[in-house]
């Protein structure tokens, strides 16, 4: 499960505009996703070395770290203690919650708060409310 774009609405912006805002209901706004999985363990070292090998190429493709070997040290003296996973995706739940349901101008205030707050998430999660009040489909990228 991998949950982002995450933060916390307090209970007085999540009010109405026309309601008292000690009567509001706090929440949370989020991206989350849940995979299930078949998985495969992979403990054979060149398999585990291939997969560390892809993993390099996405995270530094520079390529400025030797490739990962399983017969040369010191890759060959630490591959016992990592264990690879082959997952094969079986099925996909997701929920973006970012106050779809209440009225345009409600949301706006909430954007506008968190802008303010600044709390680690908001302006992400202010970024996803105002797309969604100007009429644009929230991404699932």
């Amino acid at each position: 499960m991998v949950t982002g774009e995450i933060a916390y609405v307090r209970a007085d912006w999540n009010s109405a505009p026309e309601a008292d805002p000690a009567l509001g209901v706090p929440t949370s706004y989020y991206a989350t996703v849940q995979l299930e999985c078949d998985v495969r363990i992979e403990d054979d070292p060149a398999a585990k070395a291939a997969i560390l090998r892809r993993q390099l190429a996405h995270f530094e493709p520079d390529g400025a770290r030797t490739p990962v070997s399983a017969t040369e040290n010191p890759d060959r003296r630490l591959l016992p203690g990592i264990r690879g996973l082959e997952l094969t995706v079986t099925g996909v739940r997701a929920k973006f919650k970012f106050g779809g349901n209440k009225p345009v101008e409600q949301r706006e205030r909430v954007a506008a708060r968190f802008t303010q707050r600044e709390a680690p998430g908001d302006l992400a999660v202010a970024d996803r409310v105002l797309r969604r009040s100007d009429g644009c489909p929230i991404s699932t990228k």
